[in-house]
């Protein structure tokens, strides 16, 4: 995989930046920075999703990209629930101030 997968996830919207956004996220395939922290990567491992290393720093992901910012971590997609997974939840109701009395 390389710049040009996450250069066309910029262009189509499908994209997060950063390791927050991942873990609080999802996602389906993580790209790291070359001069990524190991520490980010066993993370983001731990919670199944697929890590892609690339050979590039981020000061030249960040050139190429022509972004105005650093980042270590490119994730593209998000994880969707399966349907049976999600018949399973309950449905959370909203109360109206008029219910609360």
């Amino acid at each position: 995989m390389t710049i040009a997968e996450i250069k066309k996830a910029i262009e189509s919207g499908k994209i997060k930046f950063g390791a927050k956004e991942v873990l609080k996220h999802g996602a389906d395939k993580v790209f790291l920075a070359g001069d990524a922290r190991q520490e980010i990567e066993d993370k983001i491992k731990e919670k199944g999703i697929e890590v892609i290393r690339l050979k590039e720093d981020k000061e030249k992901i960040a050139k190429e990209l022509k972004l105005e910012f650093l980042s270590e971590v490119f994730a593209i997609g998000k994880k969707r629930e399966k349907k049976e997974e999600a018949k399973d939840k309950p449905i959370k109701s909203r109360k109206k101030k008029s219910d609360k009395e």
